[in-house]
């Protein structure tokens, strides 16, 4: 009786196993600096930057994480009024 069981169970369970296997999610998050020389909503760069990352597959907030910035608020950050 055991026999019959290992006989059964055995190959069952090495074809029912690839079934409960799922992929995980990437978990590696890219991170990509974006710094203008003026305001960076307003350049039209980026958003043909953004448009070129999510035809290669990026989501922004999933696989990809965009800072953007402008040099004279960096400026301004890193000496304070001059």
């Amino acid at each position: 009786m055991k026999a019959l069981v290992l006989i059964v169970m055995l190959p069952l369970s090495i074809l029912v196993a690839p079934l409960a296997v799922k992929a995980q999610p990437p978990t590696t998050v890219h991170r990509v600096g974006w710094l203008s020389a003026g305001s960076p909503h307003g350049d039209p760069g980026i958003a043909a930057f953004r448009q070129g990352l999510r035809a290669l597959g990026y989501v922004e907030g999933q696989t990809l994480v965009l800072e953007s910035g402008s040099v004279a608020k960096l400026l301004f950050r890193e000496f304070g009024s001059l």
